[in-house]
């Protein structure tokens, strides 16, 4: 819901401020980084260490937002890098949702009914985008809109490790199962309109 105009400010942001110095590292290098700080923060999950595993979270989080930023600006965008920026997020995600389950068993059944959120989402977010041609290095601008996006993911998990509770799970499926509602009617939409 708030990634469209935060990818704006960060892509300003980045533009004004960042070192050139760090244009001379290829974005995938931050990519990658970021990728293994969301392994720290899963194992941190698994040992219930929520320090930390939420410290970790967020350097995560950190490199996958200055990745894209540092592609644009030193002119490095790639169908490549925005594939393992895509790819290392759902490692990260999916990879936390499991070690949740496994750390807190009254989590098992919630972190199943959300993976199986995602699963539905991830259909409704590819299958317009293997249809539906757009121009190359474009990946960035066809996310499609919905009620929980990368900025409300990325707040719940934090919450997730601070405070593992059933409650927020049920709030964040609920939310999930909206977006699904919205990006089914979005994806129609789209097929219909270039069919």
């Amino acid at each position: 819901m708030l990634d469209k105009e935060l990818r704006r400010i960060k892509h300003q942001a980045l533009q004004k401020n960042f070192p050139r110095k760090l244009d001379y590292f290829h974005p995938i290098v931050f990519s990658t980084v970021g990728l293994m700080f969301g392994l720290v923060a899963i194992a941190g999950i698994v040992l219930e260490m929520q320090t930390l595993a939420a410290i970790s979270f967020l350097l995560n989080r950190f490199f996958d937002v200055i990745d894209g930023g540092i592609a644009k600006t030193s002119g490095n965008e790639t169908e490549v890098g925005s594939f393992l920026d895509i790819f290392y997020d759902f490692i990260v995600y999916v990879g936390a949702i499991l070690a949740f389950g496994y750390a807190y068993p009254d989590l098992m059944f919630l972190s199943l009914m959300l993976m199986g959120t995602y699963v539905i989402n991830l259909l409704l977010w590819t299958y317009p985008q293997i249809v539906i041609p757009h121009p190359i290095h474009s990946s960035n601008q066809h996310y499609p809109r919905g009620l929980v996006e990368g900025t409300e993911t990325a707040l719940f998990y934090f919450l997730f490790i601070l405070y593992p509770q059933p409650f927020l799970f049920q709030v964040f499926i609920g939310l999930m199962v909206l977006t699904i509602v919205i990006r089914f009617f979005q994806a129609i939409h789209s097929l219909t309109r270039n069919s």
